[in-house]
């Protein structure tokens, strides 16, 4: 649980819109606290999964409170694709946003507004 979003609360509300039989469920948490370098950032990976570990860490610029819930749940939803569809090895390369994956990736239930929310607040994530 983060100051402001529980991801365990997330993670379920997911699973329950997006999901209509059981999934194996991977554990879910918050990254490890930033190395304190200052700076602005110039990239942000907002979320990761952990194959081997079957583990979701949720980068923390997103526990604030204007960060909306359905953006943390779309990063959440985004990390679960990848613990559901194994990446495929294409020309020598690990392909892990395949097709299929990006057509699941569209059914999120606010999906455009996920994405809006992005390009509008991107460089607010990065000042971090």
């Amino acid at each position: 649980r983060g100051k402001v979003h529980d991801l365990d609360l997330v993670l379920r509300d997911v699973i329950t819109r997006h999901f209509d039989r059981p999934i194996d469920t991977p554990r879910i948490g918050w990254g490890r606290a930033s190395s304190g370098k200052n700076g602005r950032k110039r990239s942000i990976q907002l979320g990761v999964y952990d194959r081997e570990e079957a583990l979701i860490r949720i980068h923390r610029a997103l526990d604030r409170e204007w960060v909306p819930a359905f953006y943390v749940g779309f990063i959440v939803y985004h990390e679960l694709l990848h613990h559901l569809i194994p990446p495929i090895e294409r020309a020598g390369r690990l392909d892990v946003h395949t097709p299929e994956f990006r057509r699941l990736e569209r059914k999120y239930h606010y999906y455009a507004e996920a994405v809006a929310f992005e390009r509008a607040n991107l460089n607010r994530l990065l000042a971090r």
